[in-house]
């Protein structure tokens, strides 16, 4: 039978390892500005607001989950943002032709995984940096559905397509119920499985990883298609809650999917970071900015905060690393 101070023991370990954790100050700094703004606005604790909080982060988090896979495999994705939106506009034209909206959600996954393929395959088959791949690529998929709707947006009506976007599941919404499915899903993937190791390995030391027997190239293009694919889900909750597939939705989406996992601890070398982390990240974001609105401050310092917030985390995990 376990005695009382072996119990007090596992306590006390398990707090140090936690206090000691990358994205413990985070949480802190996230838990703090809760209780401020629960003691000076009267609405920001409200379940309800909650929940609207949580489901404005949802389609981020979405994103910013493969995004992490990609960078702590030691590279980046610049398209995340643009594939949202192609595949929401092929999407809602998909659905208008056939009025399927099963067809649409497969067609937009697919065309998702397509792109992250692509995007894959050039940085790992044909060497370009992936910087330079993804921004060439968001540039490529952004200029071609812009073409294809003149700018204009599309209308979709679709009683499934709605629910992933506005339904509810008793009082919480269908978004966070994706959310939380796939950050379940992400941290089991990240760090109980053979893959997820790898991920790390790849991103920690490339060579050693590839001279243990690591297939680098097949790894990281599943990496990439996994990208796409969160990207494209994203994309198809933004036109449920809208009902309308935008050519220019997911503008801006890549920074924040960065900024949320960089800010949740994960290293811009690679190597190092966490699914928790990530949600935790793009909670304090989400947060601020809720915060800023209800206290009406300019949604354009919104992105002035976001900037600085990255930077910042960045600077202090630079110099961190630095002392050690």
């Amino acid at each position: 039978m376990m005695q009382k101070g072996d119990n007090s023991g596992v306590s006390r370990g398990i707090f140090g390892n936690l206090t000691r954790s990358r994205e413990f100050p985070i949480l802190v700094i996230l838990a703090v500005i809760c209780v401020i703004m629960s003691i000076i606005t009267n609405s920001f604790a409200r379940v309800d607001n909650l929940f609207t909080v949580a489901k404005q982060i949802s389609m981020i988090v979405l994103i910013a989950l493969g995004e992490t896979l990609v960078i702590v495999a030691g590279g980046f994705d610049l398209s995340v943002g643009s594939i949202a939106g192609f595949t929401g506009v092929m999407m809602s034209l998909v659905v208008n032709s056939t009025g399927s909206g099963i067809l649409g959600i497969l067609v937009s996954l697919s065309l998702g995984c397509t792109i992250g393929a692509i995007n894959g395959v050039l940085i790992t088959k044909v060497g370009i940096n992936p910087f330079i791949v993804t921004l060439g690529m968001m540039n490529i998929v952004r200029g071609t559905v812009t073409t294809m709707t003149k700018g204009l947006s599309i209308s979709v009506m679709n009683d499934l397509i709605s629910a992933i976007g506005q339904g509810y599941v008793g009082p919480v919404p269908i978004p966070v119920i994706i959310m939380i499915f796939f950050v379940i899903v992400f941290h089991i993937l990240y760090s109980k499985t053979i893959f997820g190791s790898n991920i790390k390995a790849i991103g920690g030391n490339q060579d050693a990883a590839r001279i243990s027997g690591i297939k680098i190239d097949k790894n990281k293009i599943l990496i990439f298609i996994i990208s796409g694919a969160m990207s494209a889900l994203a994309g198809i909750i933004m036109v449920g809650r809208i009902n309308t597939g935008q050519p220019i939705a997911g503008q801006g989406w890549e920074i924040d999917a960065i900024a949320a996992a960089i800010v949740g601890g994960t290293a811009l070398s690679g190597g190092q970071g966490t699914i928790l982390g990530t949600l935790i990240g793009a909670a304090l974001i989400g947060v601020m900015s809720n915060a800023m609105v209800l206290m009406s401050v300019s949604m354009y310092f919104q992105q002035v905060f976001t900037g600085l917030v990255l930077i910042g985390v960045v600077a202090i995990d630079t110099i961190k690393n630095k002392m050690k």
